[in-house]
């Protein structure tokens, strides 16, 4: 066993077969500031080696059992004997035995009859050279992990002799043998062949150079195992005191994964900041979309009442049908540009979450600071779903770099990324509870910062809410995740607690989820028979023209022009409302808001959203309102007719 590390006096170890020798020699060692410990043949002095690991050896040559030759080979052999000195103490002043000790590894001699006060200053001065070589042994170890973690070698080259001396480190790069060995021409061959006579012309001047101090360049080879590899080199020259270059000294250090990891980080920020612009632009063309659409849905249903009073103009009517074609074209122009702001909506393809997941973690993972632990836990089993990959990798990011800074101020900083098939749990959010196990994906990004306040949790998803400083945040991000999964079908949950943490929760749905097919139409009668319709719209042209059309179709109309209006009016005339035909966005009180008041009341009176928002827009999207239909302007009065009739049928059956 070893000796505590706090023990100061360093160790001997005496090996000779003579007690009186051995006797002096502890006393002149104990005066000398040394513990010490015996030995009286080879045998002996090995087992004891072994178990109390001394500083330093005094080893006698001749001794019976096993000589000191052999006992020195032996400790050299040793894992932990390679650097101990070894002072061999010896009758024999022939340069045969001196020289069998020093090849048996001995580090000096001393002759006997021994110098006692010699050999306390000796003992010591061989510890210290002991000691500074096992440190620059460690050092050296600890250099070599250095170059294999970090990729980088050094190297020398002497100008006059072309000799090239090379660490460790650059042996792994060029991936050599044991017995290759690194020449100045060998080297040149490593480098690609479009870049090989440029370097040779660059260091067949090197020796004639009286200005170059230093210099800095990219090579790139092809090594022993074919790896292609991009080295930035660096070189200082050194001069003698004519001005003579006579050698250069530098390093050799592999830039290829960081390179690539720049080039996918690079292309994850270009793509962030392409899709921040294209919601920017997105948010703008919803808004002009909307208000076009409205203005059209009123030309629609004006046109639709014009229609039926030129029954049996034959001219007029083809010309009120060319208006009408028209206005449907505008409307799919608008719908195509909302396709565009969103990114590519339509483009998702069936793919493997696990990958994904993977790799953009362990990109964001290589840029995050040291002191967070990152924690990645992905489900073993493939789980697939319809995606954009950019549009999920984007997500990934955002919310990922959102954790990173959330846990900037905090003393042991966590980020834990979880992804797997989801199953019910009685603390996740009543919406996910309602979910199917198995048949929807679970994505978790959870960290242990300081946390959403109550009063900024319901306006995170808002285009353009930040917290941050003027500069540091659009206010994008989240809006952006947020309209990316939705218009994956699936949805995101937030759980905040201030001064705990926050965990954003995504859902998508798994591929293998069975569809469930809209039900068709069993009506082909779009007329009503006086049922009575709660008609909610804050724009005054398209409600007269819609509460117009309503009535031609056979149906009587009650109208309010805002939520809070709709609210008051159905409590009024409940018994009479047979559907709600109501706008999503207006002021005072939106649809969506009011629905959900109406509902309390009643749970089964149909209502039909109409809006001009697009479909896919976090307005309009994840309403989560029972027996409710949404119908995007313009529409046709058919559709119109047909959908109302269905939901009033459906509801009296």
């Amino acid at each position: 066993m070893s000796r505590p590390e706090s023990e100061q006096r360093p160790l001997a170890l005496i090996v000779d077969d003579n007690a009186a020798l051995r006797m002096l020699a502890v006393k002149a060692l104990t005066d000398a500031g040394f513990d010490t410990c015996e030995a009286a043949d080879g045998e002996q002095a090995l087992q004891l080696f072994d178990l109390q690991q001394p500083d330093i050896l005094l080893l006698d040559l001749e001794m019976p059992v096993m000589d000191g030759y052999t006992v020195c080979q032996r400790i050299r052999a040793s894992a932990h004997g390679c650097h101990t000195p070894v002072l061999v103490m010896t009758g024999h002043e022939d340069n045969q035995s001196i020289d069998r000790a020093y090849h048996a590894g001995a580090t000096d001699f001393i002759t006997k009859p021994v110098n006692w006060k010699l050999l306390g200053h000796k003992t010591h001065y061989l510890l210290r050279g002991g000691r500074l070589l096992q440190h620059a042994e460690e050092q050296r170890v600890l250099l070599a992990q250095a170059e294999r973690m970090a990729r980088i070698g050094s190297w020398k080259w002497h100008c006059n002799s072309k000799e090239l001396n090379c660490s460790p480190g650059i042996r792994t790069l060029f991936a050599l043998e044991a017995d290759q060995e690194l020449t100045p021409e060998s080297w040149l061959q490593f480098i690609v062949s479009e870049e090989r006579d440029e370097m040779r012309s660059f260091f067949d001047k090197l020796p004639q150079q009286h200005t170059l101090k230093a210099f800095e360049h990219t090579q790139h080879i092809n090594n022993t195992h074919g790896e292609k590899l991009t080295l930035q080199v660096r070189g200082t020259l050194r001069f003698d005191a004519t001005g003579q270059a006579v050698s250069v000294e530098g390093t050799m250090q592999d830039m290829t994964e960081c390179i690539r990891l720049e080039a996918e980080k690079q292309s994850i920020r270009d793509q962030l900041e392409h899709s921040q612009h294209m919601e920017s632009l997105g948010i703008m063309t919803g808004g002009i979309a909307h208000d076009f659409n409205n203005m059209l849905a009123a030309i629609v249903s004006n046109l639709y009442l014009a229609q039926l009073m030129a029954k049996g103009n034959i001219d007029l009517e083809r010309k009120l049908t060319s208006i009408n074609n028209i206005c449907m074209r505008a409307a799919a122009i608008i719908k195509s540009m909302l396709t565009f702001a969103r990114n590519d909506y339509v483009r998702k393809t069936n793919g493997e979450l696990n990958t994904i997941v993977q790799s953009t973690c362990r990109i964001l993972q290589s840029n995050m600071p040291v002191d967070i632990k990152f924690d990645l836990q992905i489900d073993p089993h493939p789980m697939h779903c319809l995606m954009n990959v950019t549009q999920i990798q984007q997500v990934l990011m955002n919310l990922v770099n959102n954790a990173r800074l959330a846990v900037a101020d905090v003393s042991k900083p966590r980020i834990e990324v979880t992804a797997a098939p989801y199953t019910p749990s009685d603390a996740d959010s009543p919406r996910a509870c309602k979910l199917s196990s198995n048949k929807w994906l679970r994505i978790q990004i959870r960290d242990n910062g300081s946390g959403i306040s109550n009063s900024h949790m319901g306006k995170i998803f808002e285009p353009f809410f930040t917290t941050r400083g003027v500069g540091e945040g659009t206010g994008l991000g989240l809006s952006v995740a947020h309209g990316a999964i939705e218009s994956h079908g699936g949805f995101i949950d937030v759980q905040s607690s201030t001064g705990k943490g926050t965990t954003f929760s995504i859902f998508l749905p798994m591929t293998s989820m069975e569809s469930i097919a809209p039900a068709a139409s069993t009506s082909s009668d779009h007329t009503g028979s006086g049922e009575t319709i709660l008609l909610v719209d804050d724009n005054d042209e398209l409600h007269l023209s819609t509460a117009r059309v309503l009535n031609k179709l056979g149906y009587k109309t009650i109208d309010a022009s805002n939520g809070k209006e709709a609210i008051h009016t159905y409590s009024q005339h409940t018994d009479k409302i047979d559907l709600i035909l109501m706008d999503v966005v207006m002021p005072v009180l939106g649809g969506i808001e009011s629905a959900k008041e109406i509902r309390r009341k009643n749970r089964e009176v149909p209502i039909v959203f109409i809006t001009g928002y697009d479909l896919n827009s976090s307005m309009v999207s994840g309403i989560g309102i029972e027996n409710t239909e949404v119908l995007s302007k313009p529409f046709s009065m058919a559709k119109l007719g047909q959908l109302i009739g269905d939901r009033i049928k459906h509801a009296a059956d």
